[in-house]
């Protein structure tokens, strides 16, 4: 696996963006009014991967695309239920320590910043996706929490602009986790492998009797 790198990140992220952001916005905002309860959440942002997909391999994302997840209901919902538990152990501590509650949620959030994707792009299930996540953090730590706190901020950017920048934020941010999954899973490129030196040729047989 290759390390994550943010900048490469945020410039792939962008260009999945760009790909087609009309109709790849729409879809997020779609997929968001739909998910607006906790059993349809994890589907709808499950869907959101499945539109990032599409775009990742050069396809065009479809209405059809936000109902893809429905084929998996049990193991998105689970996955879902999972990853809402983490987060109202964070709000809970919240409420006790509001700056540790807040680090929590940094740890949190950065340790499940690739669960989705996983689920989604490797087909795993929840627990599976979960293992994937610790062993991702155990060697990107300090890179999951950089872009998950940069994502925090950009949120935080999109929501003071009177919401209105969250049409921008919201799918971005969705690209920049998609960009990072994509680098912490890539297999790295092959060592280039070495042409064996020429053999020695041995001496022509007259040199050899002449001396």
């Amino acid at each position: 696996m290759r390390r994550i790198r943010l900048l490469p990140a945020l410039a792939r992220a962008w260009a999945l963006f760009a790909e087609d952001p009309l109709r790849y916005v729409g879809l997020v905002f779609l997929s968001s009014l739909i998910g607006l309860t906790i059993v349809l959440a994890p589907m709808m942002a499950a869907a959101c991967f499945f539109v990032l997909g599409r775009l990742a391999r050069g396809e065009t994302p479809l209405f059809a695309d936000l109902f893809a997840p429905f084929a998996s209901f049990e193991r998105f919902l689970m996955g879902g239920l999972l990853w809402l538990g983490a987060q109202v152990l964070g709000l809970v501590v919240s409420t006790w320590n509001p700056l540790f509650g807040a680090l929590v949620a940094l740890v949190v959030n950065a340790f499940l910043l690739l669960y989705m994707p996983l689920m989604v792009e490797q087909e795993l299930s929840a627990a599976a996706a979960f293992a994937a996540c610790r062993r991702l953090f155990q060697r990107e730590w300090l890179m999951l929490l950089t872009v998950t706190g940069l994502l925090t901020v950009l949120l935080w950017l999109g929501a003071l602009a009177m919401l209105i920048g969250l049409v921008v934020a919201v799918p971005y941010g969705l690209a920049v986790i998609q960009a990072v999954y994509e680098q912490a899973t890539a297999e790295p490129p092959p060592s280039p492998v070495e042409p064996p030196p020429p053999a020695t040729e041995p001496p022509p047989a007259d040199a050899e009797g002449a001396a």
